[in-house]
């Protein structure tokens, strides 16, 4: 058995593989939202065999060259993401909705859940519902 049960048709345990799933691994910190729980060692890995199988899913349909887009993309899109969560979080302190940070982010995560983490839509609902001016 390999060490992280990659799909032989995604490469296997290959040393790229391994090398990729072990350094996802590291980045993977905070806790588990559905156990409150730090992320155990089997949980990391699978969040890690599913990022690798997706790349390997873009770059079979994709020219190699349009996966350094991707890369830029994804990015832009964690980018985006915290640039939402700052102004919202500044939104809701500054509106007096929450007092604290920690209640800020709980608020701003749960917006971005019920608009399926469209960060466009959670702005222009959040820009509707809560005015600083």
């Amino acid at each position: 058995m390999s060490p992280f049960g990659v799909k032989k048709e995604e490469g296997g345990d290959s040393p790229a593989n391994t090398k990729f799933i072990e350094e996802c691994k590291g980045s993977i910190t905070g806790t588990n939202k559905r156990t409150g729980k730090p992320y155990t060692e089997s949980e990391k890995i699978a969040i890690c065999k599913a990022q690798l199988s997706r790349q390997k899913a873009k770059a079979s349909i994709l020219d190699p060259r349009e996966n350094l887009i991707f890369s830029a993309i994804d990015g832009d899109l964690m980018d985006v993401t915290n640039n939402f969560m700052n102004q919202c979080m500044n939104k809701m302190i500054r509106s007096g909705k929450v007092t604290t940070s920690e209640d800020a982010k709980v608020m701003c995560e749960r917006e971005l859940e019920m608009n399926n983490h469209d960060v466009e839509a959670a702005m222009k609902k959040l820009n509707r519902d809560i005015r600083t001016d």
